[in-house]
């Protein structure tokens, strides 16, 4: 969540719950299970297209982060 929110640093964060990112196609959420070691990822846009490209964005840095850590363990 540390590298994540880095990564996102220049854009408009809500760090309340997890990481909530906003843009003007809507937003995104990303949250971490707290009894299992993966996250959630929310995502609401004007509409499904731009919805679910928000979701894969997120799960597109989440997945290169954690290829990431691995690489480096």
């Amino acid at each position: 969540m540390r590298v994540l929110s880095e990564r996102l640093r220049d854009r408009e964060l809500d760090l309340t719950d997890g990481i909530k990112v906003f843009e003007k196609r809507g937003w995104a959420q990303v949250l971490p299970d707290p009894d299992e070691p993966f996250v959630h990822i929310y995502a609401e846009g004007r509409t499904l297209e731009e919805s679910e490209a928000l979701e894969q964005e997120l799960h597109g840095l989440v997945e290169e982060i954690m290829q990431t850590d691995q690489a480096t363990a």
